[in-house]
């Protein structure tokens, strides 16, 4: 469970996740977790979907809601659910913790669309991001 880590302080040197960080709705609770973890030298590798929301008001109304997504795989299509975390609220987790962004790259998201039931869709787009993350060694905000 990425949300409830249940392992040692400062026991890893690297933590790679591939597309679980989107199915959380805390990403605070998330990074707090990894980086508690994380050795002093450690990296962090993520590969997630990032939201974009092309309404501020609607940003705010659905934030932190499930988004009902289609998945190609080959020939078939599946249902999933992800949160809807933008990259800003990624960057604000990410640094409110004491990690780096060391690297970043953004991706079109192949083969994922909104379900065309979902009211938002129009408003409402995905794409993979991939981080590369330090820990820093001076932790911004402690009182997490």
């Amino acid at each position: 469970d990425i949300q409830n880590l249940p392992f040692r302080n400062k026991e890893f040197d690297i933590v790679f996740s591939r597309f679980s960080l989107m199915y959380c709705n805390n990403l605070k609770k998330v990074f707090t977790d990894i980086y508690r973890v994380l050795k002093e030298s450690g990296e962090v590798y993520l590969e997630t979907n990032i939201a974009s929301i092309n309404d501020q008001e609607l940003a705010e109304k659905i934030k932190r809601q499930e988004i009902p997504l289609l998945l190609r795989v080959g020939e078939r299509q599946i249902e999933i659910k992800n949160y809807t975390q933008t990259l800003e609220e990624y960057h604000q987790a990410i640094k409110n913790v004491g990690l780096a962004i060391e690297d970043e790259k953004i991706f079109e998201a192949e083969g994922l669309s909104l379900s065309p039931d979902y009211q938002y869709k129009d408003k409402v787009s995905f794409n993979y991001a991939v981080f590369r993350l330090i820990k820093n060694k001076a932790r911004i905000n402690t009182n997490l």
